[in-house]
């Protein structure tokens, strides 16, 4: 049998990592976009934020995933619009026609033990752009990783449903 191939997520991704504005950019009055320091304030799927930056350094753009990539590490949601980020989050999103983000997040949670063992820092653990670029993702082609994807969102689709039903 042969051993699956695997390359790594900036391979498949762009990449950007999050960078912390000055605070006379930062408002509460809904100018420029929504801004992010870190998983905080995750949500079940998307982020929810209540502070805004003007101009916007660093973006993750909609559709892309977000990931923590300080303690805790690794935490992913997805980006329902485009949002500025700080330096506790990085963002990753398919290059059109070879990959599939949806994917690459489930690839990128199934590899979340190689961000584990490379977070290190004496106050927090944190990664890396390069330790982000080079997660572990299964080498399969542009329409297996769209057919892998729809399954796993129909699942991610029916946990979410389940765990609303249960808060109610």
């Amino acid at each position: 049998m042969r051993e699956l191939q695997h390359k790594q997520l900036a391979d498949y991704a762009d990449v950007t990592m999050g960078q912390s504005p000055e605070s006379d950019l930062c408002n509460t009055e809904g100018r420029g976009l929504p801004f992010l320091q870190g998983s905080a304030e995750f949500g079940r799927r998307h982020p929810e934020s209540s502070i805004y930056c003007h101009p916007p350094l660093r973006t993750a753009k909609k559709e892309a995933v977000l990931i923590s990539v300080r303690a805790p590490v690794g935490s992913m949601n997805y980006a329902d619009q485009d949002y500025c980020i700080g330096r506790g989050l990085g963002a990753f999103k398919a290059k059109p026609g070879l990959s599939n983000t949806v994917f690459l997040k489930h690839a990128v949670e199934l590899n979340s033990n190689f961000l584990q063992q490379r977070s290190q820092g004496s106050t927090f653990a944190a990664v890396s752009t390069s330790d982000v670029r080079a997660v572990p993702i299964p080498a399969f082609d542009f329409p297996v990783q769209k057919k892998i994807a729809i399954i796993l969102s129909t699942i991610d689709t029916a946990i979410e449903q389940t765990e609303a039903l249960i808060e109610k």
